[in-house]
């Protein structure tokens, strides 16, 4: 038997750390969700709500998705706003976003099922970082304290109202954790599942944070083929110009899938936008 037949599949090497001790990493994942409730537990209980845009904007927006998702239908239009706002073309509304869609769906468009949502997606960074941690092999009490600090860090925090910057944010440490399995074990289905995390976030998410993501990914990719790591079974190392086609080829296969998972809302942005907004092309001088 070949040494590539007796290897273990990449979901067993990425959990190798993990499987000696999976109760303190659930017990952790637990504790980090009871803090962050009992933190935000005046909201959980609707005696304080969001403000700001989160209630000014999203809030009703969510309420629209909710009442089409509702009768088995996305939503395109607004006709409520400026004669008519393609909102569909804009990735903000997150009406292309399973995730707001499903939420939506189940929950209502109530002010409560928006609040479920929006702490939801909060929450996802946080439990994200834990997976990334217990990937890396990170001691999971350590990673705790690191994750509670990621939830209410100050991007969190001062980007509350701001429900697209809490939904992109959420999902940097899910695309780098499935990216950097690609890198360690040398192998490229990580890297799809990393571009579909990716264009995932960029449906529902800020446009200028969905670049930044891309480029933190880009980053990390330089980092672990300037650095090979010792931990990695599969890296295809051998030399650093091995590591870099690699990384080229994992990057290529990211941002292809992710680009077609984010299509909906972007290319219907370039499409309904033109003659709406100018941001949909140029400024003029």
């Amino acid at each position: 038997m070949n040494e590539k037949a007796s290897e273990p599949t990449i979901t067993q090497q990425a959990n190798l750390p993990a499987r000696r001790g999976g109760l303190p990493w659930l017990l952790a994942a637990l504790c980090l969700t009871g803090v962050f409730l009992t933190n935000n537990s005046k909201i959980v209980t609707g005696a304080q709500v969001p403000i700001w845009d989160a209630r000014a904007f999203y809030a009703p927006e969510f309420t629209l998705v909710a009442d089409h998702a509702r009768i088995g239908r996305l939503l395109l239009w607004d006709p409520w706003v400026a004669a008519g706002a393609p909102d569909y073309a804009d990735p903000q509304v997150g009406a292309a976003s399973p995730i707001l869609v499903i939420t939506a769906a189940i929950t209502g468009g109530e002010e409560r099922g928006f609040i479920t949502y929006w702490l939801l997606i909060w929450l996802l960074g946080p439990l994200g970082l834990l997976i990334f941690a217990r990937h890396l092999g990170s001691p999971p009490w350590t990673a705790f304290a690191i994750a509670l600090g990621y939830a209410f860090c100050s991007f969190y925090t001062g980007h509350a109202e701001h429900t697209t910057f809490i939904y992109s944010f959420s999902f940097l440490p899910l695309i780098t954790w499935r990216f950097d399995a690609a890198l360690r074990f040398g192998r490229l289905r990580p890297a799809a599942e990393a571009g579909a995390l990716w264009g995932l976030s960029a449906l529902g998410g800020y446009p200028e944070l969905t670049i930044l993501s891309g480029s933190f990914v880009g980053l990390w990719a330089l980092g672990r083929c300037c650095f090979a790591s010792s931990d990695a079974p599969r890296n295809p190392a051998g030399s650093v110009a091995n590591r870099f086609r690699f990384a080229a080829v994992a990057l290529l296969i990211l941002f292809g899938l992710g680009i077609l998972v984010l299509s909906p809302s972007y290319v219907a942005f370039f499409k309904e936008g033109s003659g709406y907004t100018d941001r949909a092309g140029p400024l003029s001088p």
